[in-house]
């Protein structure tokens, strides 16, 4: 077999393409690729709302998380000072 009637052979078998003319190939082409286009539009919007609800939990996250830190630095805050306090009384009281 030459390398042309193997390229022939190629261009000629159909794996569900009707042997047509090119017009009409270019016709069935964009069919199918409308077809998976609307099958992974949907999937493409879905994963857009997953991320977008990712990016919600994690403004949320952040959000909490600052929240708790100040809490956590008025706490700490508040026990330095009190730690302070005490050993500022404790001093007072050994040298009046």
């Amino acid at each position: 077999m030459s390398m042309m009637t193997g390229a022939q052979n190629i261009f000629s078998r159909s794996y569900r393409i009707p042997r047509i003319d090119w017009s009409n190939r270019l016709d069935w082409t964009a069919a199918e690729l409308g077809k998976l286009a609307s099958g992974t539009e949907g999937e493409f919007l879905s994963i857009g709302e997953r991320l977008q609800n990712f990016y919600l939990q994690a403004c949320d996250l952040t959000e909490v998380s600052g929240r708790l830190r100040s809490v956590v630095d008025h706490i700490d805050k508040r026990e330095h000072l009190e730690d302070l306090t005490a050993k500022y009384t404790m001093e007072r009281e050994r040298n009046p």
